[in-house]
């Protein structure tokens, strides 16, 4: 008896079960984020000219945020069960039998199961800037392995959940999303403005004139252009106009100024010019003012033009789950006495690993939206 209680309180311990061992150490940490940086750089593809409408230039301010979860879970059960028997004399019944067994069961069991888990999560985000410098410079020549160590399948991911823009199913256009606004608009690229000095080596005056009438002539040409382009939704052809209006007001900004401190000077050196130098300076004054108003309104147009892009934001999630089980079922029949396992097994031990990797890329205010959802999805989903 005193050995059997001891047996007990043995299996009793046995079943307690301690903290899960971290599942990764710092070293396979780096490994798995280097990997995951690897696969994310090659797979994102870089904005193409021209800017602002050319493919994937919509994602040139993304950011990519991943979250990477490592659970550990480990689980001991003990289900002792027995049954004790009291035999009693063989039994003579007439016309039945003349041996029939009798006896007392009295069955009993009892069951103890602990459950420990600890979980690993680490976050963190890439630009896409980040990712195309990572990409030109990463060693990503990584050993072939399984789980989060292998393949994990982002360019195929991105590549199939891009092709609605690649094929111009989904386009930039005037859609923002529920309860947001529309992004602003995004910077003009400013060409440089080629034109031609016109030689007059009578005066400066003349030439700064000559320039901004020249800048003036080219910003309003190509608000007239940006205007009928700007009115149907062309959008980089909008944008290519205003770059050239605006690229027009800052070249002619410094003539500006020489013409009005050459007017201001000769004004007092040379008196008997001071028609002509008013006259000239005049010019000058009104071909600034005509700009100004151009770059204005270029401004307006630019501003009114659609910029939602075609795809808010993306996502990813890949889960991983190793289960190791065993168990115990030893067991006796004696005289008076079956067990300690007759229904069920007496000791049985799970340890399970969970790792989950989840990327969402999109503008940061996209982001926390959808790694919440994904989450929700993540607990709806059962475990096979």
């Amino acid at each position: 008896m005193r050995k059997l209680g001891r047996a007990g309180v043995f299996l009793l311990l046995a079943g307690c079960v301690s903290v899960p061992p971290l599942e990764e150490d710092g070293i396979a940490i780096g490994e798995i984020v280097q990997r995951v940086k690897c696969e994310i750089a090659f797979a994102v593809p870089e904005p193409q000219p021209p800017y602002p409408t050319g493919r994937y230039q919509f994602m040139r301010n993304w950011t990519a945020k991943v979250d990477l979860t490592l659970i550990a879970n480990g689980r001991s059960t003990i289900t002792p069960t027995a049954t004790f028997l009291d035999l009693l004399p063989f039994a003579n019944i007439p016309k039945v039998s003349s041996n029939i067994q009798r006896n007392i069961t009295l069955g009993v069991g009892g069951g103890l199961d602990t459950t420990a888990e600890r979980t690993e999560v680490l976050s963190f985000s890439l630009s896409l800037a980040e990712m195309l410098e990572f990409k030109r410079h990463a060693a990503c020549n990584l050993p072939a392995g399984r789980g989060l160590y292998g393949n994990l399948g982002l360019r195929e991911w991105l590549d199939s959940a891009l092709a609605p823009v690649v094929s111009g199913q989904l386009k930039v256009g005037r859609h923002p999303r529920l309860g947001a606004k529309s992004a602003p608009p995004p910077p003009v690229v400013i060409p440089k403005v080629k034109y031609r000095i016109e030689e007059d080596p009578l005066a400066e005056l003349k030439q700064a004139k000559a320039n901004v009438v020249h800048y003036q002539k080219v910003a309003d040409t190509a608000l007239a252009r940006a205007r009928d382009s700007g009115g149907r939704d062309k959008i980089q052809a909008t944008y290519d106009e205003a770059g050239l209006v605006l690229g027009a007001a800052i070249a002619a900004t410094p003539e500006r100024k020489k013409a009005d401190t050459l007017a201001l000077e000769l004004g007092k050196t040379e008196p008997t010019l001071k028609d002509k130098i008013v006259a000239l300076h005049a010019e000058a004054t009104e071909a600034g003012g005509k700009i100004d108003a151009a770059k204005t309104e270029v401004e307006a147009i630019i501003k009114d033009l659609p910029r939602d892009p075609p795809i808010d934001s993306l996502s990813h999630s890949v889960k991983f789950v190793v289960a190791v089980s065993g168990s115990v079922s030893p067991n006796w029949v004696l005289v008076h006495f079956r067990g300690p396992s007759t229904s069920s097994n007496l000791l049985s031990g799970a340890h399970t690993r969970t790792h989950t990797l989840s990327i969402s890329m999109g503008s940061p205010e996209e982001q926390a939206r959808v790694l919440n959802n994904l989450v929700i999805l993540q607990s709806l989903r059962p475990v096979q």
